[in-house]
């Protein structure tokens, strides 16, 4: 069913594509990215969206989705002071901050969600969390979440901001863990495409069937022979 609302994406990226191919009908939708690839021309043709690299066409939208990295923002603020109020604008950037939107969007009304997950893996069919960081919302704005994202994600409501942290510490945590692997086979003359394979399909493979199922004998095994 299509609902007559109008949406606009600012920032087209890994996971602004994500969410553009999970998004439901609408009347309208806009996707504005700084760089128009032939890759963003088949996915707003498959979404039957206008594609533009200029903020300006954002002015209509009903919903504004801020997918921008935290980066540029300070580069497009002036550009954005030129889009008219009445809007519900939901940032889902990882590192922006409401006060920082305020600043711009003074007059509109404004969400924050953060996204638990990796634009790949949910390229790949498994899907994200999204937490909403405010908890008293209308029964509109409740409606409007759930009807945006419902393909892409599970929603939990909260207003502890603990997304950041947790994204940053697993990421960091697999690329020291990624690192120690490649060290330690490399140091032992293995062939660096053996490496990458083990990289890329043992480790990989280990994280992708977490949590393991309780009688695989091989992840008790190894399970056995760590430290307590």
């Amino acid at each position: 069913m299509e609902i007559r609302k109008k949406i606009g994406v600012l920032g087209v990226g890994r996971m602004g594509r994500c969410i553009v191919q999970a998004l439901p009908r609408c009347e309208k939708l806009i996707l504005v990215d700084k760089i128009v690839t032939p890759q963003l021309q088949t996915i707003a043709a498959e979404k039957a969206a206008l594609l533009s690299n200029d903020i300006k066409q954002l002015d209509e939208v009903n919903i504004l989705i801020i997918a921008i990295p935290y980066s540029e923002f300070s580069y497009i603020k002036e550009d954005l002071l030129m889009i008219s109020n009445n809007k519900q604008i939901i940032n889902i950037a990882t590192l922006l901050r409401r006060q920082e939107l305020e600043s711009v969007f003074q007059f509109n009304e404004i969400l924050n969600i953060k996204i638990i997950g990796e634009s790949t893996e949910i390229e790949n069919g498994n899907k994200a969390i999204l937490v909403v960081q405010d908890i008293n919302l209308s029964d509109e704005q409740k409606f409007n979440i759930e009807w945006l994202f419902k393909d892409f994600g599970d929603i939990i409501y909260s207003e502890n901001d603990f997304v950041s942290e947790i994204n940053s510490f697993v990421a960091e945590q697999t690329i020291k863990m990624i690192l120690h692997v490649e060290k330690k086979l490399s140091s032992e003359d293995i062939d660096p495409k053996i490496v990458e394979k083990a990289v890329k399909n043992v480790m990989k493979g280990t994280c992708a069937t977490y949590p393991w199922a309780a009688d695989d004998d091989f992840i008790n095994q190894i399970k056995a022979r760590l430290p307590k």
